[in-house]
């Protein structure tokens, strides 16, 4: 299981994680599956619609979602997973990223400590039951030169 995801989409992902800041970021992950691997070809920024405390929770806009459901099933591309943010510095899933996982997608975090990115991971469970499993995040520097991330730094 890797992810696969260029360098402009994940400074996308940290960018949008940072304006949100102190509260959870959240969006949707489209590109294709081929295997085990995912490959992002492009990120949808959505509302954190979550009820109560929006720091320690998200949930993707239903508009957002239901616009790229459709979308999807039109062109290129289908929802390969969803990304949001931990603005605690966490790396990990939560409870509640267990509530509303799809299973068989990723699901990316960026870690946010003092308001800006320290790590990005990446998440996938294959079945309902099965635990989540971490994957690695390759993001190509070039067509020749990949580099191979499990938490990326994207301060350096």
């Amino acid at each position: 299981m890797t992810l696969h995801i260029t360098q402009p989409v994940l400074e996308r992902l940290t960018r949008h994680a940072i304006r949100q800041f102190p509260n959870e970021c959240c969006g949707i992950l489209i590109g294709r599956r081929s295997g085990i691997n995912a490959i992002v070809r492009r990120a949808v920024p959505a509302h954190n619609i979550a009820e109560g405390n929006r720091r320690n929770s998200y949930q993707v806009d239903w508009k957002t979602l239901f616009t790229t459901l459709r979308s999807t099933r039109l062109g290129p591309g289908e929802i390969i997973g969803f990304y949001h943010s931990h603005p605690d510095g966490s790396t990990t899933p939560s409870q509640r990223d267990r509530e509303l996982l799809w299973t068989g997608c990723s699901y990316v975090i960026i870690s946010l400590t003092g308001g800006g990115c320290s790590a990005v991971t990446s998440w996938r469970v294959l079945h309902a039951r099965a635990p989540f499993e971490q994957e690695p995040i390759l993001v190509p520097r070039s067509a020749l030169t990949p580099a191979i991330l499990h938490q990326h730094d994207v301060n350096s």
